[in-house]
């Protein structure tokens, strides 16, 4: 059975904020991640806390905003899209800090 975006987000990311505390070195700041689509959601990433902490949220708002569709989450995380080529051909829009936006990206790597 493939992975939705959703057991991704809910495992292999919240896993690996837990287990690496240097993904989040220097950051001090939330990101909002929006997946639209299947196996979508909206979670909040606070790099503020120590660990870092993942939670499915639709109304808390943070300096930073990427959004995307599940599809393309999916294609990231797997290797299959890289994402700088998503980011310039827009299938990843972030509003607010690149800078942040970017610590996230390692976490789907």
């Amino acid at each position: 059975m493939a992975e939705t975006a959703r057991s991704i987000v809910e495992g292999k990311v919240a896993q690996k904020l837990q287990r690496d505390a240097n993904v989040a070195k220097g950051v001090k700041a939330a990101i909002v991640l929006e997946l639209t689509g299947d196996g979508g959601g909206r979670w909040v990433v606070d790099f503020g806390k120590t660990p870092p902490t993942l939670t499915e949220d639709a109304a808390t708002e943070a300096p930073t905003t990427i959004s995307m569709a599940s599809e393309v989450f999916v294609q990231l995380t797997t290797g299959e899209l890289r994402p700088e080529s998503a980011f310039l051909t827009g299938k990843v829009k972030v509003k607010g800090d690149l800078g942040v936006a970017i610590k996230l990206g390692q976490l789907l790597v």
